[in-house]
């Protein structure tokens, strides 16, 4: 299974994610933390059949199916060849046969990342990462579906992710802008992350980490009925949204300044007929 999930990870498909025994055990408890859902049913269950696999088959997930393990025992075997001679003879009887499930392992897997990233390629929506998020490919690789920095987050915006279509994210943090917005001098998430998917950042420089972009649904605005408001520039903590004129200074509207907005979702929030909407850059 290691030089298998190796391989396959090389050809482009990177099935330890998956199989990897701590993301198992981290989304069977994190799963508690969400509704009752197919999602969260699916992510309790790993763990459960492991047990039960354990109780008729004991060890056999650790010797035989665990990626991780699987890893340990090669390097065991590569760290008996290195000494003593009165070894050679032992790796001498055993080696045609690991040359053949070295072969056999390399063949599937180099198979499985050929023909499997297809099925379960990501929706071509992305989604709302925690700022300081690492790249998404790295971003689904580094993080532990621990939860930590979801129940760290003050605002209550960080979800467990449960698309079905993006097998890779699956369990890994997303934000929703439902209720809540990124605070500006919040750094918590950055904190707890063990990982290495959330880099530490300081909130002095939240400015310029990038989590989306706002932008005004023109035909929603007050300012463009007539009515006065100027919510979304009062909340904006960045300065990223103006009030200007429009055909003749006839019409006022607020303008996002995408230089400066790094998409916390205050605005948007805040706005009282919803005109404002988040979007992944």
């Amino acid at each position: 299974m290691a030089i298998f999930s190796l391989v396959a990870a090389l050809a482009g498909f990177p099935l330890f994610i998956v199989l990897d025994p701590i993301s198992l055990f981290n989304g069977f408890f994190a799963a508690f933390s969400e509704e009752i859902s197919v999602a969260a049913i699916l992510s309790l269950s790993g763990f459960p059949v492991l047990l039960f696999i354990h109780l008729f088959f004991p060890g056999i997930w650790c010797s035989r199916l665990c990626p991780l393990g699987g890893l340990l025992d090669e390097l065991t075997v590569i760290r008996n060849l290195i000494p003593a001679k009165t070894q050679k003879n032992a790796v001498a009887k055993t080696g045609t046969d690991s040359r053949r499930r070295l072969f056999l392992a390399s063949g599937a897997g180099l198979a499985a990342g050929l023909l499997m990233p297809p099925l379960f390629a990501p929706d071509e929506k992305d989604f709302f990462r925690p700022p300081g998020s690492v790249p998404s490919r790295l971003f689904n690789v580094l993080c532990l579906r621990c939860g930590s920095c979801i129940k760290s987050c003050p605002t209550n915006i960080l979800h467990h992710r449960t698309d079905p279509g993006d097998v890779m994210a699956w369990m890994v943090p997303e934000i929703r802008f439902i209720n809540g917005y990124c605070l500006e001098k919040c750094n918590l998430c950055s904190r707890v992350c063990s990982s290495g998917a959330i880099t530490l950042f300081s909130p002095d420089a939240k400015s310029q980490l990038r989590i989306g972009i706002a932008r005004v649904e023109a035909e929603k605005c007050l300012l463009l009925q007539n009515t006065e408001c100027d919510h979304c520039k009062t909340a904006c903590s960045y300065s990223a949204i103006t009030i200007e004129g429009e055909y003749g200074n006839l019409h006022m509207k607020p303008v996002v300044h995408s230089g400066k907005c790094n998409g916390c979702s205050a605005c948007a929030v805040i706005c009282p007929v919803e005109a404002i909407e988040m979007h992944i850059v």
